[in-house]
């Protein structure tokens, strides 16, 4: 019995690409990844995303760059901070924290809530 093979997103947005090249609509090359590959594929909305950029000229199949900050601004140094100027300033709101740390708001709630509670 053959094993089942998933592939990554490089590999179909290089299988997008050929197909996209060859003429194929998007619907047909979601269809297509779905029938081969049993559902374990992009979203349709992703192939037609990606089919358009590819038919606009991009050339690489690979994720752009991110810019920013991390995800997680949790840190130990971080989470003191926080709890440093609580005790300074109860009152103080998770905008102000935010804004003396430069980090974002989200980021000081989720330290507030899930890590110092």
């Amino acid at each position: 019995m053959a094993s089942k093979h998933i592939l990554t997103k490089t590999e179909q947005r290089a299988s997008i690409k050929i197909r996209t090249v060859l003429g194929d609509k998007p619907l047909q090359i979601h269809e297509n990844l779905v029938t081969v590959y049993h559902g374990e594929t992009l979203l349709y909305p992703t192939v037609k995303e990606w089919a358009r950029k590819l038919k606009a000229g991009r050339g690489s199949i690979e994720d752009d760059p991110r810019t920013g900050k991390p995800i997680s601004s949790t840190t130990p140094e971080i989470d003191s901070q926080i709890l440093e100027l609580l005790d300074i300033s109860p009152q103080m709101s998770v905008e102000e924290i935010a804004l003396i740390l430069d980090i974002s708001s989200g980021g000081v709630h989720t330290i507030w809530h899930d890590y110092l509670e």
